[in-house]
């Protein structure tokens, strides 16, 4: 005779692999996954109002083409140490042994600190400004990483938005954490609190990392269900070998991951000029005689904006992205946040307020986070390992930060560029009255220039999806075609 209990238990249990669209025995591996990405999102954010306040304290905005430029640099190096590093040592190391240089260099930056005074903590802090802005990318790009090396195409689709629930809630616990504790325990004591879930995160990344497989074998085929395989042989203790240039090259010569490259490129360059627009707006609708009244009104709704989105984020994680994605398919997901960007640029250009900006970024923000984002970390699914490291590693970290330098040098040239039109109005016979003194007031206060700038990206945004999804396809087609079909592999 059953247990109604046990029985109970059962039906519960199929309940919930049904609305959270997952196999038998994928729990446990989604379950440190997402254990994973919040370990690692709640030290980095832990860590970011650190960043920010560095910014605000010495003004770094209006140095942005410099600070963006020397943190693109800084990316590069690191991109360079990355290669290095997956190129030697088995793929199980690559993330823990990234993760442990983030929290070693993060002590390096507790000890600097509390000894640093005058010029040295100015330089100490611009220093940590830079290394934050490269270690943050560096750490998440490795930890997808491993989550396309480690799951099935079919499994990407399905998951990913679930690993990402983990991200999103790290997120707003390392913000509350820093809230909390800076206070009172002092902003530097906040980096010991990082380094210790640094060393949590190490295990579950050793552990995931482990699951890694063979491209050579079916996906079904897991080093812990052949017990005949020897440890040097397993898929994780493999090297992935080659040269510290191969995801440059990569990236250089191979349209599919210059498609992908295009699109991350785009999507900050639209999110820096967002930004820049949002700090215009609020500026004018949140005016006030008191500058403290007008930057709390500022921050209030700036935290409006992230507690809403992150809201819908969660929701849209749990219960409905993966459907979305299996309805629509990566290739009609990669519009969905293009398009909330284009639709956002064109309502706040009809209508400057505080509701049309809340819209805008709301919609464009949950997007990206519930379904843009996972989509375009399964485009990497199809792609053998060493792209899977070292080319996803240099476009989501130097590509991304490229994004970021291209934008502020342009919004930092955008009044010249302006200027020189207005000039060249009166060279081809126009009235000065029509020229330089027309032109200067009517683009640069109303940000036409940057509206029109930033259409264009999001346009452009739009376009490239199309052959990016034809391409990803087409690779999913080739991977299928020299493995043999894959039912969910069983993981616990």
């Amino acid at each position: 005779m059953s247990d109604p209990s046990r029985s109970g238990m059962q039906t519960f249990v199929r309940w919930i692999r049904r609305v959270l669209v997952i196999e038998p025995g994928e729990a446990l591996p989604l379950a440190v996954s997402c254990g994973l990405t919040f370990l690692i999102f709640t030290a980095c954010f832990i860590l970011r109002p650190i960043r920010d306040a560095i910014q605000s304290e010495q003004d770094l905005s209006s140095e942005l083409p410099w600070v963006v430029t020397a943190t693109l640099v800084g990316m590069f190096v690191a991109s360079a140490i990355f290669s290095t590093i997956a190129s030697r040592v088995p793929r199980r190391l690559i993330l823990p042994a990234v993760l442990e240089l983030f929290a070693f260099t993060t002590i390096v930056f507790f000890v600097l600190f509390h000894k640093s005074d005058g010029a040295t903590l100015v330089w100490t802090s611009r220093a940590f400004y830079v290394w934050y802005s490269v270690v943050n990318l560096l750490a998440i790009s490795t930890a997808w990483s491993v989550f396309t090396d480690t799951y099935s195409v079919d499994q990407s689709r399905r998951l990913f938005a679930k690993i990402s629930i983990g991200s999103t809630v790290g997120a707003m616990t390392g913000s509350k954490i820093s809230a909390l504790f800076a206070e009172s325990l002092g902003t530097n004591m906040l980096l010991p609190i990082s380094v210790v879930l640094l060393q949590v995160a190490v295990v579950l990344g050793w552990w995931v990392s482990g699951r890694a497989r063979s491209d050579e074998t079916t996906l079904t085929e897991r080093p812990s269900d052949t017990s005949t395989t020897s440890e040097s042989t397993r898929p994780s203790d493999q090297r992935i070998g080659g040269g510290i240039l191969d995801g440059v090259i990569a990236v250089a010569t191979q349209p599919y991951l210059l498609l992908i490259a295009g699109y991350i490129l785009l999507y900050t360059i639209t999110s820096t000029f967002l930004s820049i627009q949002q700090s215009r707006i609020l500026a004018t609708i949140f005016s006030h005689d008191d500058p403290g009244a007008a930057r709390a009104a500022r921050t209030a709704f700036s935290a409006d904006i992230s507690f809403l989105s992150n809201q819908i984020v969660l929701g849209t994680q749990l219960l409905l992205s993966a459907r979305i994605t299996r309805w629509l398919g990566i290739r009609r997901t990669l519009f969905v946040t293009p398009v909330v960007t284009v639709l956002g640029f064109a309502l706040i250009a009809w209508r400057e307020s505080a509701t049309t900006l809340l819209i805008a970024m709301v919609g464009r923000s949950s997007m990206h986070y519930a379904i843009d984002r996972p989509s375009r970390e399964a485009l990497y699914s199809p792609l053998s390992r060493e792209l899977k490291y070292k080319a996803k590693n240099l476009i989501d970290t130097f590509v991304y930060r490229g994004g970021d330098a291209l934008t502020a040098w342009w919004v930092a040239f955008l009044p010249v560029t302006v200027l020189l039109c207005a000039t060249l109005s009166i060279q081809i016979g126009l009235h000065a009255s029509d020229g330089l003194l027309a032109w200067w007031p009517a683009f640069v206060p109303k940000g036409i220039p940057l509206a029109l700038s930033t259409l264009i990206a999001a346009l452009a945004w739009c376009v490239i999806a199309y052959p990016l999804g034809r391409h990803y396809l087409r690779r999913v087609d080739e991977r299928a075609s020299r493995t043999s079909p894959e039912p969910g592999p069983r993981m616990e």
